[in-house]
């Protein structure tokens, strides 16, 4: 990585990176595996990225979820006190 994009900021990712989260993605759709057989045939190098991407979505995931359920905790704080504390 290193790079940032010029316009959003986020980093760049390699072509290898980019290829293994379209790989990923379309495993996950298709519900398939990427090679021929069953898991144990599988690269075990592709599995871990695969595992580490995983973990990327559900950290994102709810990190998400705890922002949106802090925002509707505020909203209903601001309510409240709108309807004088009620």
């Amino acid at each position: 990585m290193g790079k940032e994009c010029s316009l959003c900021k986020r980093p760049v990712l390699s072509r290898d990176a980019t290829a293994v989260i379209g790989l990923y993605k379309r495993c996950r759709k298709w519900k398939v595996l990427p090679y021929k057989g069953g898991i144990f045939d599988q690269d075990e190098r592709l599995m871990e990225l695969f595992d580490v991407i995983d973990d990327e979505v559900d950290f994102w995931r709810r990190k998400r979820q705890q922002e949106q359920e802090g925002d509707m905790l505020s909203e209903q704080m601001k309510s409240r006190r709108a309807h004088g504390g009620r």
